[in-house]
């Protein structure tokens, strides 16, 4: 059997691989993407250039620390996007944006349909329906808005 395996020994890389990259399709964040990836190439390397067993393990740690390293660096120069200051609440989202009133606001009070939802809305005059308007801010629940 270790005679198979050292006249084989891509064989066994291939396999280890394999196993590394399933493992990490169950869930290993990450872990495991790296060595997977360093083990099919070390089997592709010793498949075509025949190396002893120390080699093996030589080039096996020495792609797994260049491919961890390599993705460290790729990740530390991308973009990262930062979660906004609004997120989950809808109602800071929404200032901006340029709405349409469906009713008339009486005494500066009224409701406007955003999407599949009413919301309250207070502005300083009464505007008639129809009317397009801008939310300038939140209090609670309510916008604030203003005519265009």
């Amino acid at each position: 059997m270790i005679a198979l395996l050292f006249t084989h020994a891509h064989i066994f890389w291939l396999t280890l691989g394999g196993l590394l990259l399933a493992a990490e399709m169950l869930g290993a964040s990450g872990y495991l993407l790296w060595s997977g990836v360093a083990a099919v190439l070390t089997g592709l390397l010793v498949w075509i250039v025949p190396l002893g067993w120390e080699w093996q393990g030589v080039c096996f740690a020495v792609l797994t620390l260049v491919a961890a390293f390599l993705w460290w660096r790729w990740l530390s120069t991308r973009k990262q996007q930062q979660p906004g200051e609004v997120l989950n609440q809808r109602g800071h989202q929404l200032i901006g944006r340029r709405l349409r009133l469906d009713t008339t606001l009486v005494n500066g009070r009224g409701h406007i349909r955003v999407a599949d939802s009413s919301w309250p809305v207070m502005a300083d005059t009464d505007l008639a329906a129809g009317t397009e308007v801008i939310v300038t801010a939140v209090e609670g629940i309510t916008l604030k808005i203003q005519a265009v």
